[in-house]
């Protein structure tokens, strides 16, 4: 049980840093992130960081089953953290911005553009398909990574005979 559990936790650690990593590109290239002069991600990037999602869940899959020698008990932890944390976060992003409406004030083209690149990715909104999908293509990813999907093995070879 311990070990699937570290295990869970191990992979869901590698996958905060993969993420990490490709949210760099936020700092080295703003325009391929975020539209100009509005606080909004482009579809360049929601796309990117969509596809990036299901190799992320995959790595994060993968180290949880090697840790839990090969059993599918952490990979199946680690989908159920993906699926619970993802869809809280989106849930509670969704209702931010219900509730915000338009009580926000308006922000100038000028203004964006001059706003520090954490302040803008802090307001930056993403569209309402990328929140909904990114958890589910995370889990899907930790799922084959982790060999849930996989049959066992006598069912996928037959066996051979020594003769």
């Amino acid at each position: 049980m311990f070990r699937s559990l570290f295990g869970a936790l191990v992979g869901y650690a590698l996958m905060v840093v993969l993420v990490s990593l490709y949210m760099v590109l936020a700092f080295v290239a703003p325009s391929f992130v975020f539209v100009p002069g509005k606080l909004e991600t482009t579809l360049a990037w929601s796309v990117m960081a969509l596809v990036l999602c299901v190799p992320t869940g995959m790595a994060g899959g993968w180290v949880a089953r090697r840790i839990d020698r090969g059993g599918v008990r952490a990979a199946t932890w680690l989908v159920t953290a993906i699926l619970v944390v993802g869809y809280s976060c989106a849930t509670m992003t969704l209702v931010r911005e219900q509730k915000a409406g338009g009580g926000e004030p308006q922000v100038t083209a000028a203004q964006v553009d001059a706003m520090p690149l954490e302040e803008r990715a802090t307001r930056s909104k993403e569209p309402v398909w990328f929140t909904m999908l990114a958890p589910l293509l995370g889990a899907l990813g930790a799922a084959i990574g982790g060999g849930i999907f996989r049959r066992t093995q006598g069912s996928v070879t037959p066996e051979r005979s020594s003769a």
